[in-house]
């Protein structure tokens, strides 16, 4: 949307751009046009006005750059007060630079729909949101039973579920195998 918006605003004299300019003239804050849109996303990243940008467009490559720039910098922002007021992220390591360095969660998947599935589960696990019986137990005043179903022999926690049940034994071995070799 914004490199559409870029590219109308280096069309001098052409309808487009006259349509653009007359957008801007007559739009308020509280409709849905395109240009109330751009002022938006432009004043969600902090970047200069719809009419500055109009004035005087900057060349592909600045823009680009800048807006890059910008993107990066807010949802980096975000992440990282997310991760210092959200207890169930410190389970996850911070890289970096979260926006062009995505987790090694995300990293490893590939583009379908099982992949996808297994990386949500890993996370889930990973950050303790995965409601095992053990913690629908707690929340459902123990209507549902704390008890694994794969081996009924204890109540089913992170700990249970990722290292003791005997049936996940030879799976669990293959991975442990992966793991230890790399280490």
């Amino acid at each position: 949307m914004l490199a559409l918006f870029l590219s109308i605003s280096h069309l001098d004299g052409l309808i487009e751009r006259k349509i653009l300019e007359w957008e801007l003239e007559i739009s308020t804050d509280f409709d849905n046009s395109f240009i109330c849109r751009i002022n938006k996303i432009l004043q969600k990243y902090q970047l200069p006005k719809a009419e500055k940008i109009m004035k005087n467009p900057p060349s592909k490559y600045k823009w680009k750059k800048t807006a890059e720039k910008a993107i990066n910098e807010y949802w980096s922002s975000i992440w990282t007060e997310e991760y210092n007021t959200k207890s169930t992220l410190k389970h996850l390591s911070l890289q970096n630079d979260p926006v062009n360095n995505p987790h090694n969660i995300w990293k490893c998947v590939r583009n379908n729909q099982y992949d996808i599935k297994k990386a949500e589960l890993k996370c889930k696990l990973v950050t303790g949101n995965y409601m095992l019986r053990g913690t629908k137990a707690k929340f459902s005043r123990n209507t549902v039973l704390p008890y694994c179903k794969l081996c009924r022999d204890s109540d089913e926690t992170i700990e249970h579920f990722l290292l003791k049940i005997i049936s996940l034994s030879d799976v669990r071995q293959r991975y442990m195998v992966k793991l230890l070799n790399k280490l």
